[in-house]
């Protein structure tokens, strides 16, 4: 761990100057986070140039949010609150979530070979996971439900 700078307020004290520099800044991040005030999340995708290099792209999150809106067409105003604040926001975000993870992001996070979920087998298409299987059906990802996956492995 490196050493702290410290300043000399008189003979008898000191301070670090890095821990009350860090300790502001969060008491700012959460001041400003208690004001609902939030930071626009970004995700990239890194790519691999010819070159060896790597080079960071943003990916476009209305693609996203379309695939999304395309699988679960009743969830579509849930999906349009993913910038407000609030639960219905954070539903949102992980439905737009699981479908980048099945309609891959970048080289490092590729469209999936196949998925296998563990669902209510009643009703396999309700809520998130149904979700997640009707983006797989929209992406051509082929899926398996635990009665056919359990039987693969052996007890």
């Amino acid at each position: 761990m490196p050493a702290q700078e410290t300043v000399k307020a008189s003979p008898s004290t000191t301070k670090p100057l890095g821990r009350s520099l860090a300790a502001a800044a969060l008491k700012a991040k959460k001041d400003a986070l208690e004001r609902g005030e939030r930071t626009l999340s970004r995700i990239y995708r890194i790519e691999k140039k010819s070159d060896g290099t790597f080079s960071r792209v943003a990916v476009n999150p209305e693609t996203q949010r379309r695939k999304s809106a395309k699988a679960s067409p009743k969830n579509k105003g849930l999906i349009e609150k993913r910038d407000k604040k609030g639960a219905l926001a954070a539903k949102a975000a992980y439905l737009i979530r699981d479908t980048m993870k099945v309609t891959g992001h970048s080289e490092m996070f590729p469209k999936p070979v196949c998925a296998l979920f563990y669902v209510d087998l009643n009703d396999p298409f309700a809520g998130g996971t149904g979700h997640t299987i009707r983006v797989c059906q929209q992406e051509g990802v082929p899926f398996a439900f635990q009665d056919s996956w359990q039987r693969w492995f052996p007890e």
